[in-house]
């Protein structure tokens, strides 16, 4: 089995971007499921106020935990 370090798949990767459109597709709602944010997380500041619950929205993180969302996809 070959295991790749992260520069080569880094590599690999924008080579691919280079070359063809790509679709990744991974368990991003898992990973962010396991950080447990909260109802007051997912409304932010932004959406304090909101008259519905935003808790498991997780578009909505990307407005009011775009940090959470960066450190999943790194």
């Amino acid at each position: 089995m070959t295991v790749l370090s992260q520069n080569s798949t880094a590599d690999l990767l924008n080579n691919l971007i280079d070359d063809r459109i790509l679709l990744l597709d991974g368990a991003m709602g898992s990973l962010i499921m396991d950080t447990r944010p909260t109802e007051a997380d997912y409304r932010g500041e932004q959406f304090k106020n909101h008259s519905i619950d935003l808790k498991n929205a997780n578009d909505v993180l990307c407005l009011t935990q775009p940090d959470l969302i960066k450190s999943v996809h790194r």
